[in-house]
């Protein structure tokens, strides 16, 4: 039977890692799944303070609303947007918890949507910035 003992440790790190990698999995739909120095929960607060920042200096572009721009409402959530008449919409969806750190004006729904993506956003971030 010691011809057999090679099966057994392979079972045994077989089973070593599907509980590795239930464990990340579990991490990863909590948000704790970490680079090593930061778990994907604490990048994205840090998302949501620097767009709050940036909204908050730009009021006058800026919004916050709960309904989407077919009037929905995600519960939990809200938008804050800002809506740049050169690059057009950049919007977030934030965790309700926010909603009063954001000091810019509150709109019925996202009338101005213009279905960009996320790709979208990331361009208009650049070009945005390169205009400030």
């Amino acid at each position: 039977m010691g011809n057999l003992d090679h099966i057994d440790r392979d079972m045994e790190a077989l089973i070593d890692a599907q509980e590795k990698l239930a464990e990340i999995e579990g991490q990863r739909k909590s948000g704790d799944l970490s680079d090593g120095y930061h778990t994907f929960n604490e990048l994205y607060e840090h998302r949501h303070r620097l767009w709050i920042l940036i909204c908050n200096g730009w009021r006058k572009l800026s919004f916050k609303t709960r309904l989407n721009s077919e009037k929905e409402k995600w519960d939990g959530w809200f938008i804050l947007g800002l809506n740049h008449p050169e690059l057009g919409q950049i919007s977030y969806h934030l965790p309700d918890r926010l909603w009063d750190a954001c000091k810019v004006g509150e709109v019925a729904y996202n009338a101005h949507y213009d279905g960009h993506s996320s790709t979208d956003v990331l361009s208009r971030l650049n070009d945005f910035s390169q205009l400030i």
